[in-house]
């Protein structure tokens, strides 16, 4: 019980580290990239290169979501955790390793990303469309592991808030009587 109080303690921060991430792209400036899911979903580096409008905030984009990607790695690891405990099941380590996949495929989709971004305008156009397609297949592998991971992680807060829920419902209605 102790162990899974610890998980659960850190999957808490790591959610509001998330969250104040998360908001901290919706209100920097410098950092905001108009049509950010188009341009990871994009099918072409002609199409990539039409929907980047200001390349230095990509390029500052990209460098805080090395950040995030820290960030919701963790949380992935933390959320699993606390499902193991939970539910109170011994999970093998490599599930763990799972966890990271997402983020490392954020990294090479990264990395492809300021690449190209280098490239816009440049007559190396054989050398971006291959990139382009690295930087394709690592967006769609990453978002496979990370919707998996998301769903776990909003079933985890759907558990915390009835939990909590019940706790004041109990606190309020149902006060234990004093002898």
């Amino acid at each position: 019980m102790k162990r899974l109080n610890f998980y659960s303690n850190l999957w808490k921060i790591n959610v509001i580290l998330v969250v104040i991430l998360g908001v901290l792209f919706a209100y920097i400036p410098s950092i905001q990239v108009e049509h950010l899911i188009n341009i990871q979903f994009s099918n072409c580096s002609s199409e990539f290169n039409d929907l980047i409008k200001n390349p230095i905030c990509f390029k500052n984009n990209t460098y805080f979501d090395f950040v995030f990607i820290i960030a919701y790695s963790f949380l992935f690891y933390y959320s699993l955790r606390v499902f193991e405990g939970t539910l109170s099941l011994k999970l093998r380590p490599w599930f763990f390793i799972v966890c990271f996949i997402p983020g490392i495929f954020d990294i090479v989709e990264n990395l492809c990303g300021l690449y190209l971004v280098d490239l816009i305008g440049s007559d190396t156009n054989k050398n971006a469309s291959s990139i382009f397609y690295v930087f394709y297949w690592f967006v769609r592998l990453k978002w496979v592991f990370v919707i998996f991971f998301i769903l776990m992680t909003l079933t985890i807060s759907l558990y915390y808030l009835v939990f909590t829920m019940e706790k004041w419902v109990e606190i309020l209605f149902f006060r234990k009587k004093m002898k």
